[in-house]
């Protein structure tokens, strides 16, 4: 049956076609959650000042494949690039999501148009696509690594017993801080909230502890952007696996730390996190990860919890990380003549930067995450 191309830029067009969207990708394959149509229709919605194309295609009347896009001048990016740690296409097959790509590329390269997919990882269906011999057709690819995201697999003993998946300097180190925290807010409460459980309210308190504690890191809070925190309830609203986990000095009283993440079957994805500094020598933030932790190993499907602690060479990460797997950047050019002098020019340059990063980055799981093994997850829906 004949493949059918569509594109459509208007949010209009995304809203009418939402439901169906959101059903197809939970029959697909996707290398995290954060890539539902749920998360990047909400991301779409919130941040208008780009402007939003999605692509489609079709096999006859059936939906096989999606692509969130938007455009910045001559270039196409993938949707939720400039928030979240990596992208994926919605397909239901490779086949499907190379016949995509080709499509788009065709199309937007009558433009003078290329694509720029800064952060996809290497056990996705788009990192398969992007390989494909039938797209070294119609574009020039370049890619070039960018970061790791390290991992961990905790054998669970049963619901309730999750500190026995811990070693027993994780767990002596828990029950330290749990202590601490104890004798000076003997109160204190864990809050879970999940998916449209997380209102404005939740994400303002999260959101001012972040920015007001932002001073120990590079770079301002992701929260100082007011429409960070409306894209993360809208998508909370459709559905999203979105996990707010909160630590309180009493029921409803101040918080001394918060973690979002999302979550599959499986894995949780340890996404933002923060905790009152006034508080460090409490450990706060060790006692609510365990905790958050704990409430996923009691909700997930099997005996094995993975925590995927996301891109970022964080010094405590060594606590926790024992695999990695890759993120990249790859440029793709349509292959036209007036296009040559740019492929040139960013082979030269990915050659370089590729060198260098090969070069820095983490040796075997790198140098401030030594032995780590090379362990991609496997793309499940």
């Amino acid at each position: 049956m004949q493949l059918h191309l569509h594109r459509y830029d208007q949010h209009g067009q995304f809203a009418e076609r939402r439901q169906e969207w959101t059903a197809f990708a939970d029959r697909c394959a996707l290398s995290a959650p954060f890539c539902h149509p749920k998360v990047w229709l909400s991301w779409l919605a919130i941040f208008i000042e780009f402007d939003p194309i999605v692509y489609e295609l079709r096999r006859g009347s059936e939906l096989c494949a999606l692509l969130p896009l938007y455009r910045q001048g001559s270039t196409l990016h993938l949707a939720t690039d400039e928030h979240l740690d990596y992208q994926d296409i919605v397909a239901g097959s490779d086949s499907d999501a190379v016949s995509l790509l080709i499509g788009v590329i065709e199309e937007e390269g009558k433009k003078g148009h290329s694509l720029a997919f800064e952060k996809v990882a290497e056990h996705s269906r788009l990192r398969r696509a992007l390989t494909s011999r039938s797209l070294a057709g119609v574009a020039a690819i370049r890619g070039r690594y960018w970061s790791i995201c390290p991992t961990t697999t905790l054998d669970l003993q049963g619901p309730g017993r999750f500190l026995e998946s811990l070693s027993s300097r994780q767990r002596k180190d828990f029950k330290a801080a749990a202590r601490r925290i104890r004798e000076t807010y003997p109160d204190y409460v864990i809050e879970q909230r999940f998916g449209n459980g997380i209102d404005a309210a939740s994400l303002e308190q999260a959101a001012s502890l972040h920015r007001e504690n932002q001073y120990r890191k590079k770079g301002a809070s992701v929260f100082a952007d007011r429409d960070f925190a409306a894209y993360l309830e809208l998508q909370s609203s459709m559905g999203a696996s979105l996990l707010l986990s909160f630590l309180r000095e009493k029921p409803g009283g101040p918080v001394l730390a918060f973690n979002l993440g999302y979550v599959s079957d499986d894995t949780y994805y340890y996404y933002i996190t923060a905790y009152n500094g006034s508080n460090a020598a409490l450990s706060p933030g060790r006692v609510l990860l365990i905790e958050t932790l704990a409430h996923c190993a009691d909700r997930v499907r099997g005996n094995q919890l993975r925590f995927d602690l996301l891109s970022g060479e964080e010094s405590y990460k060594c606590r926790w990380a024992t695999s990695f797997y890759e993120v990249a950047r790859y440029q793709v050019i349509p292959r036209r003549l007036t296009n040559l002098p740019r492929v040139a020019a960013y082979s030269a340059v990915y050659s370089l930067k590729s060198a260098k990063n090969r070069l820095m980055r983490w040796r075997s799981g790198g140098e401030r995450l030594p032995g780590l093994e090379h362990e991609p997850p496997v793309l499940t829906s």
